[in-house]
């Protein structure tokens, strides 16, 4: 390492930086910010756990919509409920053995169909009963049916005794349904699932409706369906759930006999249910197998502290030298040689940089002024030949033309390039030339075709028109070449003929 380079500069004061941090951070994490880096893991954690609980649901409500699609739409339900054994309340064995074939292989809790006129509702046992839409459980039949969507989805304990997600879907047309088909999932395990990742023992799960009703608890079922209002809860728990509630948050933090413990709000958009889990905080740290003694030794601060003086140092000795390189490159013009004198002593990489630069620099002006020297041939060419030549690129976009197609379009060449056959063209012409130009891409061969236009003095021109595909050095299509030639002389002289 030279003596003079920015690494040797930087280096020394970050290693007395980073040892005077590290004595100071052991004293300051066990002081002053033990509280702030507690709260900040949680928050951490609490937040992944989220995404988790969230995408389990999402899952899970995924698939029960497909399942509740797929029963509704089988033709065998379908011609089912279309027969007068279901307006009867009817079923054969074999549409039996299809229902609980169905809950099988989709891992239902349960399946069901139900025919529109006569409401008769059946499972894979059999006929059930006659839906009685005038009680409250029964309000799903005609709240589907009134919908004018194919599925809804729901969620409750009430029939079932236990958490269920139903699906239930429209047999047939959305707006003349001829009967609804759908299934249930038992989720009663949410509560595992949600308690799967916090000491079980100082943490409850609790299922909320919209209205603050309690669909479902953890440690006390006796509170299902009861009012959160009216619950034996905590004043301080229900205090910060509503507290949440109002101002949008997912965790908000409350103390319960002398405890710090946290209420995590995780919601169920589509179920119209708010997940709340009830942590301890202390219970939840020491659940991480000693994560938490190691951040607080100081690995976070560490970290904080040692990026903020190593930037203030990377950016003392390194943002000066290059702001001066940018400023001389932004300047460099492909004229004269890039001047590096000027940056001398700055820094053995700076001078590295700066004699890299110049030679390319002397490089690129000599390759610039070759492909300007080819670029300019190649066009005095192109503009010397007689026969109309312009290219096309891969969206039949003009990308180019010589001066003889610019004399017979009576347009310059900033006027058709970026343009298509469409923008330059009458519509009928237009079309043509696309059609072609589209065959030639496809067939990725020439095509030779003539074409004949009217002048405004009413005469005619011919043209023979040859459309070539061409290729990048790799060989990748990338657009079409077109050499046109006025025929009309020699067509009118076969005329003659």
């Amino acid at each position: 390492m030279k003596m003079n380079s920015i690494v040797f500069k930087m280096m020394l004061p970050l290693v007395i930086t980073s040892v005077v941090v590290v004595g100071m951070t052991l004293v300051i994490t066990q002081t002053y910010l033990r509280t702030v880096i507690e709260d900040i893991f949680v928050n951490q954690q609490v937040h992944h756990l989220k995404k988790i609980y969230n995408l389990k649901m999402e899952n899970i409500l995924s698939k029960t919509e497909q399942n509740g699609l797929t029963i509704a739409n089988s033709q065998t339900i379908k011609k089912f409920v279309e027969s007068s054994d279901a307006k009867n309340g009817k079923i054969s064995d074999e549409m039996k053995k299809k229902l609980f074939d169905m809950k099988q292989l989709y891992h239902l809790d349960t399946i069901y169909i139900a025919e529109k006129s006569s409401r008769n509702y059946f499972n894979e046992n059999g006929f059930v009963q006659v839906v009685n839409t005038s009680h409250k459980d029964n309000q799903w039949f005609l709240n589907t049916l009134k919908s004018k969507k194919r599925f809804l989805i729901n969620a409750d304990s009430d029939i079932t005794g236990s958490l269920h997600i139903w699906s239930d879907a429209v047999i047939g047309e959305v707006n003349n349904p001829i009967g609804l088909a759908g299934c249930g999932v038992n989720i009663g395990n949410i509560y595992k699932m949600a308690l799967e990742d916090f000491n079980k023992n100082s943490a409850d799960v609790m299922i909320l409706e919209s209205s603050n009703m309690i669909e479902g608890i953890s440690n006390n079922p006796k509170l299902s369906h009861v009012s959160l209002f009216k619950s034996n809860l905590p004043a301080d728990k229900i205090s910060s759930i509503l507290s949440a509630q109002k101002n949008h948050q997912n965790l908000v933090k409350y103390r319960l006999k002398n405890e710090d413990r946290y209420v995590l709000l995780i919601p169920v958009t589509k179920l119209d249910w708010t997940i709340v889990i009830d942590f301890s905080k202390e219970k939840f740290l020491s659940s991480l197998d000693g994560v938490y003694d190691r951040i607080i030794i100081g690995g976070i601060i560490l970290l904080i502290l040692i990026l903020i003086i190593g930037s203030w140092i990377l950016t003392y000795l390194l943002s000066r030298p290059l702001t001066r390189i940018s400023q001389a490159v932004s300047k460099f013009d492909l004229v004269s040689d890039f001047d590096a004198t000027e940056f001398k002593n700055m820094g053995y990489e700076v001078d590295m940089i700066c004699n890299a630069f110049k030679s390319s620099s002397k490089i690129l002006r000599k390759t610039v002024d070759k492909h300007k020297y080819n670029e300019e041939l190649l066009r005095n060419i192109i503009n010397a030949a007689e026969d109309m030549i312009f290219f096309k690129d891969e969206e039949l976009r003009y990308i180019g033309c010589n001066s003889a197609y610019e004399k017979w379009s009576l347009k310059t060449l900033d006027q058709i390039v970026g343009k298509t056959d469409q923008e330059l063209y009458p519509l009928d012409i237009a079309n043509l030339h696309i059609k072609i130009d589209k065959m030639v891409m496809k067939q990725n061969k020439t095509i030779i075709t003539e074409e004949k236009f009217e002048k405004e003095d009413g005469s005619f021109v011919i043209l023979q028109v040859k459309k070539s595909p061409f290729y990048d050095q790799d060989g990748n299509l990338k657009g079409l070449v077109v050499v046109a030639r006025d025929m009309t002389l020699i067509k009118n002289m076969e005329h003659d003929l």
